[in-house]
């Protein structure tokens, strides 16, 4: 009987170890591209997906609505779209970025995830339809094909996708190590002065790199497309920031380590969901678990890695060494206004204050009231990122989440409570502070590049996991809207819509 139980789960094991290698590929080919662009740009790339997204719509409707062969579809979104796309990110922005630090490039390429998907929507006419999606770059790629023990079956799609996983890393790492274009990549992510020196053309390098990189952003946008029910482009930014955790592995420099990284975190997921369930069954008080832990799984592991890999905060940006030796740019005429002049702008600016604002107040509708009192309310959450960023020379991307937490202590208190509105939004603020302490604790070693990234990740681990509890958010609040009365100061009642946009306003003028 021992030895019949030990069978069933080494093949249970076996098995979700098979099922993990699939999306684990996937994993590991976005961790691929993180670590390409870092080491040959500089870059934390979080515009990968978006990269990747582009070349996927245009496969979808070369190969899918046109009716091109499958050659010509990867050709065209593959092979020339994507590396021209890399051409002329590198040429029009990050060439005029190289000095910048890694974290002022990171909030380009943040703004750039958000940027391509639509320009590539509206340019490509493309529009998102569920159960829609293009189908692999293999002919019949949903044949499947079982391993040598019948445990599981792999279609075509995903071996291809396994099998290029393994040939890029290789490749890659060749290409670094052995040739000289390699070399040249890396010397001008260092210097580009220096690379010049040599007689290197560090422009055309560095263009060569984004092309490459851009390249495989591509192919894996082509190769990931079909694992979806809908070609929709929150769904690559969402496998970009799970497979953020396998480039940490990786240190965002180790080809082979981000491999093995997406490898393993598919791996590890699988077999959670192969196990879970069961003990739940047998421990009642695993059940809580059972819902929340797989998507909580990568930012463990991501806050894993940064907590406890040694050397995770010694990776330094690249610094060209000779970016001293240039004289201080003259000075800029014009740039200082005398007292006069000061006043007047002030004055201007306060004219156009006061009768934009009468407008609002006094004619604009209820849809207008609201946008403005909601833009009021956000400039006052992300007026946060200045204190952050001036303060501490870091950029935290989790200010939504933060203020998200005390949002949700507001309604808790209320709901539950029957505590005032204000009373509330003080608990909520300190409830939010003490949130983004434990937040953190584990990021005061490092810095830089890697505190944009694990708030992003707590941000997504707040979305996708925290927000799901019952204690966090409330019972119906997945289902609709929760209602939090306005606040009541003294004689004041803030319930009227006008008056609660003076409100929003003062405290954005106080909080400024």
């Amino acid at each position: 009987m021992t030895g019949v139980l030990a069978a069933g789960l080494g093949t249970d094991v076996f098995r979700g170890f098979l099922q993990g290698l699939p999306p684990g590929t996937v994993y590991a080919l976005i961790a691929l591209g993180f670590v390409l662009t870092y080491k040959t740009s500089g870059v934390f790339n979080l515009a990968f997906g978006a990269q990747a997204y582009i070349s996927a719509v245009v496969y979808f409707k070369a190969h899918t609505e046109w009716g091109w062969p499958i050659v010509p579809s990867v050709l065209l979104s593959v092979v020339i779209l994507a590396p021209l796309v890399g051409f002329v990110l590198e040429a029009l922005i990050f060439r005029h970025l190289r000095t910048a630090t890694a974290v002022a490039k990171l909030v380009v390429t943040i703004g750039l995830s958000l940027a391509l998907p639509a320009i590539i929507d509206l340019a490509a006419n493309f529009q998102s339809v569920a159960g829609v999606t293009p189908e692999g770059i293999v002919p019949d790629g949903a044949s499947v094909f079982y391993d040598p023990f019948g445990v599981y079956a792999f279609s075509r799609n995903e071996l291809v996708a396994m099998a290029i996983a393994v040939v890029a890393m290789l490749g890659l790492g060749a290409l670094f190590r052995f040739t000289v274009k390699g070399l040249q990549m890396r010397a001008v992510v260092e210097s580009p002065r220096m690379t010049e020196l040599n007689g290197w053309a560090s422009d055309r390098i560095s263009s060569f790199a984004w092309m490459l990189s851009s390249f495989f952003a591509g192919l894996a946008g082509v190769l990931i497309a079909p694992r979806f029910n809908t070609l929709a482009a929150g769904d690559f930014f969402n496998l970009v920031v799970v497979a953020i955790a396998a480039a940490a592995v990786g240190k965002l420099v180790s080809l082979p380590r981000a491999l093995l990284g997406g490898l393993g975190l598919g791996v590890l997921i699988a077999e959670v969901n192969t196990f879970l369930p069961r003990w739940a069954d047998t421990w009642e008080w695993l059940s809580p678990l059972q819902d929340n832990l797989t998507p909580a799984i990568p930012f463990i592991v991501l806050f894993g890695v940064i907590v406890l890999v040694p050397g995770i905060s010694r990776t330094r940006e690249a610094a060209d060494p000779l970016s001293g030796v240039d004289p201080p740019p003259p000075a800029l005429g014009g740039r200082s206004q005398s007292g006069r002049s000061a006043w007047i702008t002030w004055g201007v600016g306060s004219a156009l204050f006061v009768v934009v604002g009468s407008v609002v107040f006094f004619r604009a509708d209820g849809q207008w009231l609201f946008l403005v009192t909601q833009a009021a309310i956000m400039a006052t959450i992300f007026l946060s990122i200045t204190v952050v960023t001036g303060m501490a020379g870091q950029i935290s991307l989790a200010q939504g989440a933060f203020a998200a937490t005390g949002a949700f202590t507001v309604f808790q208190l209320v709901d539950r409570y029957d505590l005032s509105v204000i009373a509330g939004a003080l608990i909520g603020g300190l409830v939010a502070a003490g949130v983004a302490v434990l937040v953190s604790v584990p990021l005061r070693r490092v810095g830089g590049v890697w505190v944009a990234i694990g708030t992003l990740a707590f941000a997504f681990f707040f979305d996708s996991v925290l927000i799901k509890l019952s204690w966090v958010s409330g019972e119906a609040s997945l289902l609709q809207g929760t209602d939090v009365p306005r606040p009541v100061i003294g004689p004041w009642d803030f319930a009227d819509d006008r008056a609660f946009l003076v409100l929003s306003l003062v405290v954005l003028a106080v909080v400024a």
